[in-house]
């Protein structure tokens, strides 16, 4: 499950083992090991003619702030206390011998695992996956595509015994934005593909190196 660190209501539709009409949830953070509790009751719980049950509730601590950080894991359990009589009245209808017993005991009705993220996920239809290092790196375009290239092979000189040795390097500048990509042009009574004119681009642009 997938949420998102907002303080707006968020619902989630879940399939518990019993549909209740009012319950209890805790939301634990792994990360510091605390349990946030939220009593819901019955106006905001729903359920379809396919067993699947829907709830609405604000996540937020007692300063109003989100509870959900981004990028970390929380547990969610949905339960009856039986503590609360009106959260759990067909549980009470079940177990009649509580009904006059105050005690600690609670029904669990579904666990699941959350996590937190305002990234845009979805795997399904677009492909889209959780990337860690979101925001992390910004890229640099102020700069035009232009290159610096050292060429060796035009400085290699031969020593008294005849050995190439490396001499002062030459360096000349590649300027890619300025370079225009050659129309490529498909011939009908040939097997391949002209690549500029004469099909010689990769040797005209090496020259040009």
């Amino acid at each position: 499950m997938i949420v998102s660190t907002t303080t707006a209501q968020q619902t989630f539709t879940v399939i518990p083992r019993e549909f209740l009409a009012s319950m209890w949830v805790n939301v634990i953070d792994e990360s510091l090991n605390k349990t946030f509790n939220y009593y819901v009751d019955g106006g905001s719980v729903a359920e379809d003619t396919e067993g699947r049950k829907t709830f609405t509730i604000n996540y937020v601590d007692g300063s109003g702030n989100s509870i959900y950080k981004e990028a970390r894991f929380y547990a969610l359990e949905l339960f009856a206390d039986f503590n609360f009589w009106n959260t759990n009245l067909s549980l009470w209808q079940m177990y009649d011998e509580l009904w006059q017993t105050d005690s600690d005991q609670k029904q669990t009705i579904f666990k699941d695992r959350i996590f937190v993220t305002n990234q845009d996920i979805d795997q399904l239809n677009d492909n889209e996956h959780y990337n860690i290092n979101n925001g992390q790196y910004t890229t640099n375009n102020s700069y035009n595509n232009e290159y610096i290239v050292t060429s060796w092979k035009k400085n290699l000189k031969r020593n008294k015994k005849g050995q190439f040795v490396r001499h002062n390097s030459e360096y000349s500048f590649v300027n890619l934005s300025t370079y225009t990509s050659p129309e490529i042009v498909e011939v009908n009574n040939r097997d391949w593909v002209d690549y500029g004119a004469d099909n010689n681009y990769f040797q005209f642009f090496n020259w040009q190196i």
